[in-house]
């Protein structure tokens, strides 16, 4: 097998991150959560109105995605600008067991937001 640079990455480090590195951060807020999901669903939906609010993001974007965690649940949010409207995803999805189903959210939400703003 190739070298990879994830091979020897303790993922579980990353998933401790208040947020990710910058030029995530313009596609997808991630929020850690201690308490409740609701609770921390509603901070999230501040955090992606201040987002909208001009923080650096693209005006063509239309839609900003974000997730909140408590422990190892995570749950999906979009907040669709135009529209003025925050979604909740009534999905929860657990690390590890729906990590695949996690990364392949993850890619379609960054490659989703590429193909929005070539548009």
């Amino acid at each position: 097998m190739g070298d990879s640079s994830f091979q020897n990455c303790n993922f579980s480090d990353y998933l401790k991150l208040n947020y990710y590195p910058e030029d995530i951060l313009n596609y997808f807020g991630y929020q850690l959560i201690d308490e409740n999901l609701e609770r921390g669903f509603k901070q999230l939906a501040v955090e992606l109105i201040a987002l909208d609010k001009g923080i650096g993001i693209e005006a063509e974007q239309n839609l900003l995605y974000g997730a909140v965690s408590i422990g190892k649940i995570l749950q999906f949010a979009l907040l669709k600008r135009q529209e003025k409207q925050v979604k909740q995803d009534l999905s929860l999805y657990r690390v590890p067991n729906d990590l695949e189903d996690l990364i392949t959210i993850s890619v379609a939400i960054i490659t989703g937001v590429k193909e929005e703003n070539e548009e």
